[in-house]
């Protein structure tokens, strides 16, 4: 699952962040068909998502993948929170 083919390191892919509006773009086609789930099952399919990413990503160390991919959710949940929050507000005034 490497794109167009390239190799990358876990050190590349960090120091080379995607950029945030593809992946808000990305992320919001991804949250409708998890949304209605048990949190359970959301959490699965990720789980799912993340494992075909890791083994896709032939030759590189796992467990190197996984914590640069914990690095990114990391500095995600600041603004996860600020988003929901602003959510969460919009449909309170609504209801």
């Amino acid at each position: 699952m490497t794109a167009k083919g390239i190799m990358w390191s876990a050190e590349q892919m960090l120091e080379n962040k995607p950029n945030p509006a593809q992946v808000q773009a990305l992320s919001h086609l991804i949250q409708p068909l998890l949304g209605g789930h048990h949190p359970a099952v959301q959490g699965a399919a990720l789980a799912d998502l993340l494992s075909l990413w890791i083994a896709g990503n032939i030759g590189q160390d796992p467990e190197e993948l996984l914590a640069m991919h914990m690095t990114y959710v990391r500095e995600l949940i600041p603004e996860s929170r600020k988003e929901i929050e602003a959510m969460m507000k919009k449909a309170k005034k609504k209801g």
